[in-house]
């Protein structure tokens, strides 16, 4: 088992456990903690979710043809593999790529590494600041801002920016 699923072994047994807590039994001051740490961790589980969709389509570009991941397991496109696999609606799994291929590392031609497309959203959304549907606005937002006359590289930039702190208060 790799590790990735081993730290998802242990997470899971933690958060059935957390799940089965008695909330009645909690003061109100601990109710209140308990929402908010559980809404980071919420956090951190939708940027998983988002990278791994991000990853799956990646791996089963058109272009790849039948080598493609989800080809070579049955579904023509990702967003289709993606719902079989995960049973969520597939407004949920093309979301959840639509913010993974922005929010994940690139890889150039050549094989290099390239940042994600979206670094600041990267940065937030890893850092547990910012959850799936504030990353998704965001990109939808930077999306029409991009057909504008003063898109430069710059103004997106200071765009993604300003956005991604909008939506961290």
């Amino acid at each position: 088992m790799s590790t990735s699923l081993d730290l998802l072994a242990q997470a899971e047994a933690l958060l059935s456990d957390v799940a089965r807590v008695d909330r009645a039994t909690l003061s109100d001051d601990e109710l209140v903690a308990v929402l908010g740490v559980e809404e980071k961790v919420a956090r951190f589980i939708d940027t998983s979710r988002a990278l791994t969709a991000g990853e799956v389509a990646e791996r089963s570009r058109y272009e790849l043809g039948g080598a493609g991941l989800s080809m070579r397991l049955g579904e023509r496109k990702p967003v289709n593999f993606i719902e079989q696999i995960t049973l969520v609606s597939q407004a949920e799994a093309a979301r959840r790529v639509r913010v993974g291929l922005a929010i994940r590392p690139r890889q150039s031609m050549l094989g290099e590494v390239l940042p994600p497309e979206r670094p600041i959203v990267a940065e937030a959304a890893v850092k547990g600041l910012i959850g799936i549907d504030t990353a998704n606005t965001i990109l939808y937002s930077l999306k029409q801002a991009s057909h504008g006359s003063s898109a430069t590289p710059e103004n997106m930039r200071a765009a993604e920016r300003a956005r991604v702190e909008m939506g961290t208060t």
